[in-house]
């Protein structure tokens, strides 16, 4: 069982610890990592949603031609 010293020693430790924590994260250094790493999620989104634009394109121009073949059958 922890001492009373040693549960205030501890909170404090923490208190400072979320204190430092909380700082080094809204530091310019940490913003910008965070909008370098959104601009890179953005980026990769984007280039997700062409390809599925690309893909659904793709899927229409098969069923078109799907669809002529049929009628000339």
């Amino acid at each position: 069982m922890m001492l009373g010293k040693e549960k205030i020693t501890l909170f404090g430790l923490g208190l400072m610890a979320g204190t430092f924590g909380l700082k080094l994260a809204t530091s310019k250094t940490a913003k910008k990592a965070y909008v370098k790493t959104l601009a890179t999620g953005l980026k990769a989104k984007a280039e997700c949603d062409k390809m599925i634009e690309e893909a659904k394109a793709n899927v229409d121009d098969i069923m078109a031609e799907a669809k002529l073949v049929s009628e000339h059958e």
